[in-house]
């Protein structure tokens, strides 16, 4: 029987738990939207934490509550306000024309209910007559896009957003979100996903705090994990037993991806049978090794073909402390300045800021690795 299990980042799982209050606190959202009150939300945490997973799960919320969801996964090609503001208009004017190609094949549907045609023409005339997103920019993007918006309840998630935050967008997107764009629409959800530097850098460039409803990711909690595992192989002929979801949840420290992987790993090993702590603590080194082939490999093969990004990181691992580790403390070991490396590490998301002039590898299972395969 092949695995239930999904390790893929963004792959939502087949068991989906957790994330109670932050559930709870977007459909506020939504209902605070229906009564014209728009909101800016900042999902924040580190990668493998769900909050991709969670952005689509956010999107099912918002389609049940009639929202039209749009989701936009950004890249370093949109990190300038005009690129920014023609993918955002962009996109929302595809989901919306999808919706008019949806409506027009239901077949006799001016003999069901005249009023329902009439709306779906108004609906593409309204669209056809807007711009093109190509003549888009940051001065017409918020008039252009209040009018295709109307009145009409939309959902947008920015996944990666901090990958577009430089040239001037962290102000464009917290002045077009908070001061402008609720003159023109109001009924709208807007949610910028990104790792934890993602808020720093708002924060620095704008009055962010006024601006955005936070929510920050943690771990599952060891319930939260058992209750994952447990379920997920619910009808196959392998279980886990809680002691051995406790070991799991301490070595994956929570993290919804990680937890995938050693499930899939371990139902794979087992195929029938209970996952005990002893067979669990027997395969461990396997399901670490697989890890390390697969996704830490790649992710260290990355960073050596960019010079000297895998060398600053690996000087992080060797030199971790649970308080950080310097700039300079990295430069002595790699002969060269490390300011502009470590800046662009903590940019995607392998090292986080413990405190002034202070950073560690955030991911304890990626940097146990390194030590061990390169030290």
């Amino acid at each position: 029987m092949p695995s239930p299990f999904t390790p893929y980042l963004g792959t939502v799982p087949k068991t989906f738990v957790g994330r109670a209050k932050e559930i709870a606190d977007f459909e506020n959202f939504l209902n605070e939207a229906k009564s014209n009150k728009p909101s800016s939300i900042l999902l924040t945490g580190q990668r493998g934490i769900g909050k991709t997973v969670l952005l689509k799960y956010f999107s099912g919320i918002a389609k049940q509550n009639r929202f039209y969801p749009v989701y936009l996964a950004l890249d370093e090609s949109s990190a300038a306000p005009a690129a920014l503001a023609k993918r955002i208009f962009g996109r929302v004017k595809a989901v919306l024309e999808e919706e008019i190609i949806t409506l027009k094949t239901k077949k006799l549907v001016k003999k069901i209910d005249p009023k329902i045609s009439l709306k779906l023409h108004d609906m593409e005339v309204e669209l056809s007559s807007s711009l093109r997103a190509e003549e888009i920019n940051e001065d017409n993007f918020v008039i252009s896009l209040g009018k295709l918006l109307g009145k009409r309840h939309v959902c947008i998630f920015s996944d990666e957003t901090q990958s577009v935050l430089r040239n001037g967008v962290a102000r464009f997107i917290v002045n077009t979100l908070y001061a402008e764009l609720p003159d023109y629409a109001s009924n709208w959800v807007f949610v910028l996903a990104g790792i934890p530097v993602l808020e720093e850098k708002i924060l620095k460039a704008t009055p962010a705090d006024r601006a955005f409803q936070k929510m920050e990711l943690s771990g599952l909690n060891p319930q939260e994990v058992s209750t994952m595992l447990q379920k997920t192989v619910k009808g196959t002929k392998v279980t886990f037993q809680k002691e051995a979801c406790e070991d799991i949840v301490n070595d994956t420290q929570g993290m919804p991806y990680y937890v995938q992987f050693f499930g899939d790993k371990l139902f794979n090993l087992i195929e029938t049978g209970a996952i005990t702590k002893d067979f669990y603590l027997q395969n461990k080194k396997h399901v670490l090794k697989e890890l390390g082939d697969t996704v830490f490999t790649t992710r260290i093969k990355d960073l050596e073909k960019r010079g000297l990004y895998a060398d600053v990181l690996l000087q992080f691992a060797f030199l971790d402390r649970q308080k950080g580790v310097t700039a300079n403390e990295v430069s002595n070991k790699i002969s060269t300045y490390a300011g502009p490396y470590i800046k662009e590490l903590e940019t995607k998301g392998f090292i986080v800021k413990t405190s002034r002039g202070k950073y560690r590898i955030t991911d304890d299972l990626f940097r146990g690795w390194l030590c061990k395969k390169y030290k």
